[in-house]
């Protein structure tokens, strides 16, 4: 796949991308027969990642006293420039995009 980012954004794509599927692996998919599908694309602008779980999303509480995980999703949305989380009757889709700059 042929973007043209250089050294340090391609570093943050690929860590969003990382934590979106850990995130799917850990939470979205509900035992072991959870599917989980990453799908790219790449435009003439924008570079697109689907990260796809069998699972129900739940918004994570970061900032509660007993919170060991949440601070996810908040990471993906500042590396990347779209985050679109899509619940449906099939699982969760998070749709990660990034513009070329």
């Amino acid at each position: 796949m042929e973007f043209g980012l250089d050294d340090a954004d391609s570093f943050d794509v690929v860590l969003a991308v990382h934590e979106a599927v850990s995130n799917a692996m850990r939470h979205g998919a509900p035992d072991e027969r959870g599917h989980i599908r990453l799908e790219a694309s790449v435009g003439d602008e924008c570079l697109t990642f689907k990260i796809h779980d069998s699972g129900e999303f739940r918004q994570p509480e970061p900032t509660a006293p007993d919170a060991d995980h949440g601070r996810g999703l908040e990471m993906i949305g500042v590396l990347m420039d779209e985050v679109v989380i899509t619940i449906g009757p099939a699982g969760t889709t998070v749709r990660l995009s990034r513009m070329r700059r």
